[in-house]
């Protein structure tokens, strides 16, 4: 996928999901996340397309690598390094 625009900066794509509108949403650095809770952990881009949703493993990857940190089936509780 494309790199990720960190969630604290405003650049090249201005945005409300920051850390202070969504407290409880891990938004750190420029991980993929799920702040709305809709179909899946995605990021804005630091590229020309403004997000796109993230490759992260689905379904028993928890188990098969912990560090990936799964979530839930619509990955709002993600908070692994993808």
């Amino acid at each position: 996928g494309k790199t990720c625009q960190a969630w604290s900066v405003q650049s090249p794509h201005e945005h409300t999901r920051t850390s202070e509108n969504y407290p409880s949403s891990g938004l750190d650095a420029n991980y993929c996340r799920n702040p709305d809770g809709v179909l899946g952990a995605w990021c804005y881009t630091v590229e020309s397309t403004r997000w796109e949703y993230c490759d992260v493993p689905t379904s028993s990857c928890s188990e098969l690598a912990p560090e990936y940190k799964c979530g839930t089936a619509n990955q709002a509780d993600y908070r692994g390094t993808i």
